[in-house]
């Protein structure tokens, strides 16, 4: 594994990484598969809540060994990368949404006692706080998720282009742009907006897909954002389905890289890879990249070049004691060493001890400890 070292992270002040994305509370609990079927929800699946599975999270509350934590896929990358860099105060910049309930409230200010900058987080009245029942059963390794969005899908571009009359001069300071593929069912426009901003300041843009549902219901948002998009997160499954969604056949590939892929024999997941990296951005300063996670198997990362690198997992199957987050964990560890400006390498070593830190607990649970060098 790659030596990592962090060293000093100087940005006091300094809004340096800004996050789209939904603010939730994790309730996560072991039952069992029955439990879900009485719900009519499929295992190891990611799904909205509709109005039958509400009663999920009054149940969550009085289910004995439940965890309640900040959660969301946005929450959980913020939180390692600040975790990994010491807990510096006001380098993440959070746009999104809260109930103006107690929990709403209280997220708000653990977040803000993490460092994190909070200001563009929105309160909406009369809804409450986004919440995600994780379900874990298979001993933990199948993980199903069930989310209510709450206030999270009233977050209002209107108010925040209200906030910003002046326009978006704040985001002179910022240096990268993460946006959750799941902030696209919120406020699209929102996204569209900072992202060409952000694209005229050459600031990069990191965009995680997050999810199946997201790739196929949202897919022409996905597709319009992909020039601006430096790096691309997204696991297996989604990185297929949103081939599917674009109509990428494989056998009918007419452009260099992919007829370079074919050529090669590479694996149809690989010359999805080469695919994606040809659409992402071409001209960024720093390398463009498709980095696709595949569970237990090395992950496969493809540049703007048409080549392929696999990083393998080096860590055990018996570490795992639940899922809940290890991708998201992955992509912060990633982000942490990428705003650091570390090499590829460096990143993806990082990113793969995150993610196996996340593995190792029950809910998603921030390392204690983070060494000087991984």
């Amino acid at each position: 594994m790659q030596n990592v070292d962090f060293g000093d992270y100087h940005c006091e002040n300094e809004s340096r990484l800004l996050v789209l994305g939904n603010l939730l509370l994790d309730m996560i609990a072991e039952v069992e598969d029955d439990y879900l079927k009485s719900y009519e929800v499929l295992p190891d699946t990611i799904q909205t809540a509709e109005k039958r599975h509400m009663k999920i999270y009054e149940e969550m509350k009085g289910r004995s060994g439940v965890k309640f934590s900040p959660g969301g896929s946005a929450l959980n990358t913020i939180r390692m990368v600040q975790c990994i860099l010491g807990y510096p105060k006001n380098v993440i910049t959070l746009l999104g949404a809260v109930g103006s309930d107690e929990t709403g409230k209280n997220l708000i200010e653990l977040l803000e006692n993490e460092g994190i900058n909070t200001k563009m987080v929105q309160k909406v009245d009369n809804w409450p706080t986004g919440r995600c029942a994780c379900l874990l059963t298979d001993g933990g390794s199948a993980r199903t998720m069930v989310t209510d969005l709450g206030a999270a899908t009233k977050f209002s571009h209107e108010e925040f282009m209200k906030k910003n009359v002046k326009g978006l001069e704040w985001m002179e300071k910022i240096k990268y742009v993460y946006v959750t593929g799941y902030f696209l069912k919120v406020s699209p426009v929102t996204v569209m907006e900072v992202v060409k901003h952000a694209a005229n300041l050459d600031v990069p843009i990191i965009l995680n897909l997050n999810a199946v549902w997201i790739t196929t219901g949202h897919s022409k948002e996905l597709k319009d954002l992909l020039p601006f998009v430096d790096i691309l997160f997204g696991n297996e499954s989604e990185v297929i389905s949103f081939a599917g969604q674009l109509r990428v056949a494989v056998d009918s590939y007419t452009t260099t890289s992919d007829t370079q892929c074919r050529s090669k024999n590479k694996n149809h997941l690989s010359c999805i890879a080469i695919f994606f990296s040809s659409k992402i951005k071409q001209n960024g300063h720093k390398a463009s990249l498709v980095v696709i996670t595949r569970g237990e198997k090395p992950v496969l990362c493809a540049n703007s070049n048409g080549e392929i690198k696999e990083y393998p997992i080096n860590f055990p199957r018996n570490i795992i004691v639940d899922t809940t987050g290890a991708g998201d964990g992955f992509v912060g560890g990633f982000l942490a060493a990428y705003t650091k400006n570390l090499t590829v390498d460096k990143c993806f070593a990082c990113a793969i001890w995150a993610a196996s830190e996340v593995l190792k607990n029950f809910g998603f649970i921030l390392p204690k400890h983070v060494p000087s060098q991984l």
